[in-house]
């Protein structure tokens, strides 16, 4: 993603571009950082290849999994709130897995953040 406006719209577009349509780059990010790629025919490629399979999860072919998943993605049920949520709960947990907080402690941390952010939702 980009912000609106920004000084350098060539250049973002030419990396977002990249890391979408460069089959050389995408197979490189899944073959030697276990990434899964934003490139339906580079997930083909491993998602077939019997030989192709994660080290940290026993071999399992976590690209065969994923793309089986992706075209069912249904992108009907987004809010405007999803980005600050789901962020602000992985920095609360952050804190949880951290040791620093206890469990409810960090649930009502995020609550607090969200509320802060949004005060019209409700959270428990």
């Amino acid at each position: 993603m980009a912000p609106a406006g920004t000084d350098n719209a060539d250049i973002v577009a030419d990396i977002m571009n990249t890391f979408i349509n460069n089959e050389e780059v995408c197979t490189a990010l899944v073959a030697n950082e276990a990434q899964f790629s934003n490139n339906k025919a580079v997930n083909a490629k491993f998602a077939e290849d019997p030989n192709y399979g994660s080290a940290f999860l026993g071999g399992q072919n976590d690209v065969a999994v994923f793309s089986a998943m992706t075209d069912n993605i249904v992108w009907e049920n987004h809010t405007i709130y999803d980005q600050a949520c789901n962020e602000g709960l992985q920095n609360k947990l952050q804190e949880y897995f951290q040791g620093l907080v206890d469990k409810d402690t960090a649930l009502n941390n995020f609550y607090k953040d969200i509320n802060e952010k949004y005060p019209d939702v409700v959270t428990p």
